[in-house]
């Protein structure tokens, strides 16, 4: 599906152990199409890694994966500095806040 000129979306501040992460989620008549999540600077490791990561969930979006599937890839995900229940890995946070959010539309 070729994405529309505008789209409506929130932005959510996400705490995790490598900082603060920024996701922004993108809807088109209220579907999830794409998200954007943010770390860092550009161009260290976390910010690309995480960069690409939203665009492979917007792209796996914009093909027709059911957005229950992506958020049960990405839960359950952990890193050595997620080891307290308090603090989740970035992976499993954008699994988590898309949960949320097809959960109150």
């Amino acid at each position: 599906m070729p994405r529309p000129e505008l789209l409506e979306g929130i932005t959510e501040k996400v705490i995790t152990p490598c900082g603060n992460f920024y996701l922004t989620i993108n809807y088109n008549n209220k579907e999830i199409v794409e998200i954007f999540a943010r770390i860092g600077k550009g161009g260290n490791c976390g910010y690309v890694m995480l960069n690409a990561l939203s665009r492979v969930c917007s792209l796996a979006l914009r093909e027709g994966v059911k957005i229950e599937k992506i958020i049960e890839t990405l839960k359950g995900l952990r890193c050595s500095g997620a080891d307290n229940k308090d603090f989740h890995c970035c992976p499993h946070s954008i699994g988590m806040v898309l949960e949320e959010h097809i959960n109150n539309k």
